[in-house]
């Protein structure tokens, strides 16, 4: 069974890692019958600007916007011979095994640095049983939850260094006017905060290469681990983020706190660390503010992390390039299997 998760024009589709898992009323199931079409292939085409455009025709309602599984049911969908059909869905199925492949490598780096620091999950407490002598310095009620404070005693029990000694800097680029601009050679997309957690980041729009005041700030370098600085706890605030090949050298949303590694390969390990449940915990608990918690680069590079030996860098380090070079070729292979859609597409109307 191959299922797509669609909602508001945007397909999605449910690999092995999902299965099993529950997911929202919300999301619309589309099963394809591969008796009569390649699954791989009507997915391709859903995701293609001419599925997409089909499917945001569907949706209606002012305020609140919906779809129906009805609505989505009635489009018409091309075909375009069982060669190319075939060749597409083979494209999708290979995007499938690199980006499981990719999520196997992520997990089993995560697991391994919850196991070097000995972490083990502590059961959700209530900030009552904080003592009145550890509200010295921090009065935010989470900075002392007992789940919080372990996590920071857990990350300093092996080989701690203070973040910045590690690092070249820990900054929130400049704030500024967005300049935008329609000429790709005049400009570079805009990645925010939220569009980093896709799994193809391409940004909504180009910002002024030239205009754009302090832009060398916002430019996503290959040596940078990227952390949401602000939002609802629980939310997107503190998830660590390592951008991929296709969009470095884009820009990316000052609201995204960038920790610029001395090298690539720093980038990845750090990554496994604040991707960690206890590395996850120590960044959020930085946050202060009420209505939206906010991160703070100074205390930021103030937190202690692990530096392990370089062997055992070494070793997160492999696990994350393979999971970079796997959701990387992943994003190759599914952008060839819409290219070659559209390119179809395009030529049969000529």
């Amino acid at each position: 069974m191959v299922d797509s998760l669609t909602t508001f024009g945007s397909v999605i589709w449910a690999r092995n890692e999902l299965a099993g898992l529950v997911a929202s009323h919300d999301l619309i199931r589309i099963e394809a019958d591969s008796g009569a079409i390649p699954p791989g292939y009507l997915f391709a085409f859903l995701t293609s600007r001419y599925g997409h455009a089909l499917i945001r025709k569907q949706i209606y309602g002012g305020h609140i916007k919906h779809i129906e599984p009805e609505h989505i049911g009635g489009l018409p969908v091309p075909r375009l011979g069982a060669k190319l059909e075939g060749a597409v869905d083979k494209l999708i199925e290979e995007a499938t095994r690199l980006r499981d492949q990719a999520a196997v490598a992520q997990r089993t780096a995560i697991d391994r640095v919850h196991e070097l620091l000995g972490w083990k999950a502590l059961p959700p407490a209530n900030i009552s049983d904080t003592t009145a002598s550890s509200l010295q310095r921090r009065m935010d009620g989470f900075h002392h939850m007992p789940k919080v404070a372990a996590a920071r005693r857990q990350l300093a029990r092996r080989s701690p260094a203070r973040l910045a000694d590690k690092v070249k800097a820990v900054f929130e680029p400049n704030r500024g006017p967005r300049m935008k601009v329609e000429d790709p050679t005049l400009g570079v997309p805009l990645l925010s905060s939220s569009e980093v957690f896709r799994l193809d980041p391409v940004g909504e729009y180009l910002i002024s290469k030239r205009r754009t005041p302090h832009i060398e700030t916002l430019l996503v370098s290959e040596c940078d681990l990227l952390l949401p600085r602000s939002g609802q706890l629980g939310g997107i605030i503190g998830r660590a983020v390592l951008p991929l090949p296709t969009y470095y050298g884009h820009a990316a949303s000052e609201h995204l706190v960038r920790v610029r590694c001395g090298s690539k390969e720093d980038a990845f390990f750090l990554w496994a660390v604040f991707a960690s449940e206890p590395g996850y915990l120590a960044a959020i608990g930085t946050a202060f503010g009420s209505s939206i918690p906010s991160l703070d680069c100074a205390l930021l590079g103030d937190m202690k992390v692990p530096w392990f030996d370089d062997a055992t860098r070494a070793d997160l380090t492999k696990l994350v390039a393979s999971a970079v070079e796997a959701n990387t070729s992943a994003i190759h292979a599914e952008r060839k299997a819409v290219r070659t859609i559209e390119d179809a597409i395009e030529k049969g109307a000529n």
